[in-house]
C-alpha cells in the first residue's frame, strides 16, 4: 500500500498562516478553488454515486466530462455556473472552508436513480460542496463524515446527510500517468478536500434571534438540552476523535485504539485548533493522542503553547511591547504547569467511558431555523468535534454563554438612541441578549434536570471539583488565544481555589466580571 501521510508540499501550496487584525495567526487561501473544476467534478458524481461500491468513499476513477465549462464572474466570491442541469453558486466562507451552493435539475438531465438521494418525484436537488482548506490534511475530513453519521444513526438532532467526499487529494503527487511527466498536485478536479452534503432548510439564528418570540427561544432551549444530553451519553475510553473505520484502515493501516458500536467506527488521534493551528501541525514532539487522561490532553497543549513561546521570542522583528506581551504569556503557561498535578494528579487513572462527545461551537451561526415556527430545522458544523472530558463536555452550549445580566429586563428608554432610525442603540441590544441569555440559562438547567439521565451531566456541572477542573482548561484556552488580559485574572482564580468549597468563584466569572 502507498502511504497515506498527508504531503506536506501539497498542502503549503494552497494554504499560509497570515497574522490578523490583533497579531494572531489565520489562515488564508493561496489558491481558491475554481469554478470550472467544482462544476467538472459535480458532473462525475452521479456516476460514482451509482455504484454502491464506490459511492461516498470520494473519487476512484476519473471520467472525462465537459473539459470546457463556461463561467460568469463579477468578483472572486461571486463566481457562478449555470446550464440546464447545473447550477453552482458560492455561498458562505468561514475560517477553513468555502461553501457552495449545487443544485442539479434532473428534469432536464435523467440522473441515474440511484446517485443522489431525494425526494420522490423532485425534479430539483439541491446540496452544499464544502470545500476546505488542509488545516488538518485527510484526518479533519474523514473525522467530520463519521461524527455526523455517527450522529445521525444515534440521535435524532438534525445533521446533514453526506453523500460524497474526498480526502485524497492531501497525499501529494501521484504516478505520472504517461509519458508528459508528473501529474499535478491537485489530485482531483477541485483541488481540496471537500464534502458534498444536504441542503438544509432555514435560516441561521442569528438572523432570526431578534424577532424571535420569547416562547420560540424557550423551546430552542429545550431542543438544545436534549440534544446536548444525547451528546453527553455518547461514550468512549479515550480523548480523540471519530473515524469510519472502512476509512481508517486506509491510513497506513493503522486499527484506531478503540472501537465502538459494531465495530464500524474508531477513535483515534485528535482533530483540534489546539493541535493543528499555524505551526502545531508541523510541530516536533507534539503528541495528537488519543490521550487516555485530561491530564495527558492538557500537558499536549501546554507543550505547544510553550514550544511556540520558545520559536515566537527568538523572532528578531518583535518590538519592547511584542516581548513583554509573550513574557505574560509564557509566565501564565508557566503558573498553568505547575499547578497541573494539583488539579490532574498524575497517578489518577480514567474510568471507563470517561469522554463525551461534543459539539462545543454551537453559535448563532450554526443552527438554522424555520423563520415561521421557530423550529429548528438544522444543526451545523461538526468538525472538530472530539470526545472530550465529562467536566468540560457538561457545560452551557456557546449561544447560550454570556454575561449575568441580574435584574428587571433592560428598558430602552434608558439608552442612546440611533440619530438615523430612533432606535436603542447597540448597547441596548447587547444587554437584551445578555439578560435573556442569563433566563435561558436558567430554563436549560431546569429543562436538564427533567430528562432522562440528566441528573449525571447536571452533577457533574455543578460539583465544585469538576467546575475547577473546567476552569483550569478554560485558563489554557486563554492562553491559546494569547489573551494578556487574563493573567491577573487566572492568578487571582487560583488563589481562590484554596478556599473553601462553597466560596468558589469561577475563573468564567472572574474575567467576565
Amino acid at each position: 500500500m502507498s502511504s497515506t501521510t498527508p504531503d506536506r508540499h501539497a498542502t503549503e501550496a494552497k494554504i499560509t498562516w497570515v497574522k490578523g487584525t490583533f497579531g494572531a495567526a489565520e489562515p488564508s487561501w493561496v489558491i481558491n478553488p475554481d469554478i470550472r473544476s467544482i462544476a467538472k467534478t459535480i458532473r462525475t458524481l452521479d456516476l460514482l454515486l451509482e455504484d454502491s461500491e464506490i459511492g461516498g468513499q470520494g473519487q476512484k476513477r476519473e471520467i472525462g466530462r465537459a473539459a470546457n465549462v463556461p463561467i460568469s464572474a463579477a468578483g472572486e466570491d461571486e463566481q457562478a455556473y449555470h446550464d440546464a442541469q447545473l447550477s453552482i453558486s458560492f455561498l458562505a466562507q468561514g475560517a477553513f472552508n468555502k461553501l457552495y451552493t449545487v443544485t442539479l435539475n434532473s428534469a432536464a438531465h435523467e440522473l441515474p436513480e440511484s446517485s443522489i438521494p431525494c425526494a420522490q418525484g423532485a425534479r430539483i436537488r439541491s446540496f452544499v460542496l464544502r470545500i476546505s482548506l488542509p488545516v488538518d490534511p485527510i484526518y479533519k475530513t474523514l473525522s467530520e463524515v463519521a461524527t455526523t453519521r455517527y450522529i445521525r444513526e444515534r440521535t435524532n438532532i438534525p445533521a446533514p446527510e453526506i453523500y460524497a467526499y474526498e480526502w485524497r487529494t492531501s497525499l501529494g503527487l501521484e504516478p505520472p500517468s504517461s509519458d508528459d511527466g508528473p501529474r499535478s498536485r491537485r489530485c482531483n478536479e477541485i483541488g481540496f478536500e471537500w464534502i458534498l452534503m444536504e441542503c438544509m432548510p432555514g435560516r441561521q439564528l442569528r438572523h432570526v434571534w431578534d424577532v424571535l418570540g420569547w416562547q420560540a427561544k424557550e423551546k430552542l432551549v429545550d431542543d438544545l438540552a436534549g440534544w446536548c444530553l444525547d451528546m453527553f451519553k455518547l461514550r468512549a475510553g479515550k480523548i480523540g476523535n471519530l473515524y469510519q473505520r472502512e476509512d481508517f484502515n486506509e491510513l497506513d493501516n493503522r486499527p484506531g485504539v478503540e472501537t465502538l458500536g459494531e465495530g464500524e467506527y474508531v477513535v483515534d488521534r485528535i482533530v483540534s485548533m489546539s493541535f493543528f493551528w499555524d505551526k502545531r501541525l508541523q510541530m516536533e514532539g507534539l503528541s495528537r493522542g488519543p490521550f487516555a487522561t485530561a491530564r495527558e490532553w492538557l500537558q499536549a497543549r501546554l507543550y505547544a503553547l510553550k514550544s511556540e513561546y520558545l520559536e515566537q521570542s527568538l523572532d528578531a522583528d518583535l518590538d519592547e511591547d511584542d516581548l513583554e506581551d509573550l513574557e505574560f504569556l509564557n509566565t501564565l503557561i508557566e503558573i498553568l504547569e505547575a499547578n497541573l498535578n494539583e488539579f490532574f494528579p498524575a497517578e489518577e487513572v480514567a474510568e471507563q467511558d470517561s469522554y463525551a462527545l461534543t459539539h462545543d461551537d454551537v453559535t448563532f451561526q450554526n443552527l438554522l431555523l424555520d423563520s415561521d415556527t421557530g423550529d429548528v430545522t438544522a444543526f451545523l458544523d461538526w468538525e472538530c468535534v472530539s470526545f472530550i472530558p465529562l467536566f468540560k463536555a457538561a457545560s452551557f452550549p456557546h449561544v447560550l454563554q454570556g454575561r449575568n445580566h441580574t435584574g428587571p429586563r433592560p428598558d430602552p428608554a434608558g439608552y442612546m438612541k440611533d440619530e438615523e432610525t430612533g432606535q436603542p442603540d447597540q448597547l441596548y441590544f447587547e444587554h437584551l441578549k445578555e439578560w435573556e441569555q442569563t433566563r435561558l440559562r436558567e430554563r436549560f438547567l431546569k429543562t436538564m434536570e427533567g430528562l432522562p439521565g440528566g441528573q449525571e451531566w447536571l452533577h457533574v456541572f455543578r460539583d465544585v471539583q469538576q467546575r475547577k477542573k473546567r476552569d483550569f482548561e478554560l485558563a489554557v484556552q486563554q492562553c491559546e488565544a494569547q489573551n494578556i488580559f487574563a493573567f491577573l485574572g487566572v492568578r487571582n482564580w487560583l488563589e481562590k481555589c484554596k478556599g473553601p468549597d462553597d466560596e468558589y468563584v469561577s475563573l468564567w466569572d472572574i474575567l467576565h466580571g
